[in-house]
């Protein structure tokens, strides 16, 4: 995972195409680390039991990961990983299965195959930037939080969780360069009288849209 805001699939997306014969179908999805990747692949291979080749691309923590599954070196793995890089996703990654038409395609035409329907899949797939937030946990009165709820929703990078008893208790994401501010309007809100409580930082979709 990044560590400063990024865009990453949140919505699979698919195409297919059909060139001489062979069916390249392209799948594009989510993956935050390498046992996500093991289980992408696993789930896609068992959808796919006959295809000659399952061949993808990944981005995750920094790392990127690709294979050409059989095909001649570099017709697959790495134009898809080009693809993959020129939608500027993290996070990520994208397969295509194809199944062998019974003519070749030539170096050539495999690049454009795998290029080309690795594109469109992503194409197809929602994405979202995923923010840096910081992340708090404190406790509220009744009174207290109804101010809160209406106030601070500007600083806001998704809504509250609360769980409710003698008081409120409230988990919060805040865009990491406005935690300082949180801070300073809880004090003035409760008088000093709360101390909250930082969590480790997340990542909050904040923005949905295609590529």
């Amino acid at each position: 995972m990044a560590s400063g805001d990024y865009r990453a699939i949140v919505g699979e997306g698919a195409a297919e195409t059909t060139i001489k014969g062979s069916r390249f179908i392209g799948m594009a999805m989510g993956c935050r680390d390498g046992k996500e990747l093991a289980e992408n692949l696993a789930r896609i291979r068992s959808g796919h039991p006959e295809a000659t080749h399952v061949c993808y691309a990944a981005s995750y923590g920094g790392n990127e990961r690709f294979s050409d599954d059989g095909e001649p070196s570099g017709t697959a793995g790495r134009p898809m990983m080009a693809s993959l890089r020129g939608a500027g996703l993290s996070d990520s990654m994208v397969a295509v299965v194809r199944y062998f038409g019974g003519t070749l395609l030539g170096t050539g035409g495999l690049v454009h195959a795998y290029s080309g329907t690795a594109s469109e899949a992503l194409s197809a797939a929602k994405v979202a930037t995923m923010r840096s937030c910081a992340v708090f946990s404190f406790s509220l009165p009744y009174d207290r939080y109804s101010v809160f709820e209406g106030r601070f929703r500007d600083l806001m990078a998704r809504r509250p969780e609360c769980t409710y008893s003698e008081r409120v208790d409230v988990k919060a994401w805040v865009l990491a360069g406005r935690a300082d501010e949180l801070l300073r309007r809880l004090d003035e809100l409760t008088g000093g009288r709360t101390a909250p409580t930082r969590l480790p930082d997340e990542h909050v979709p904040t923005e949905e849209s295609s590529i």
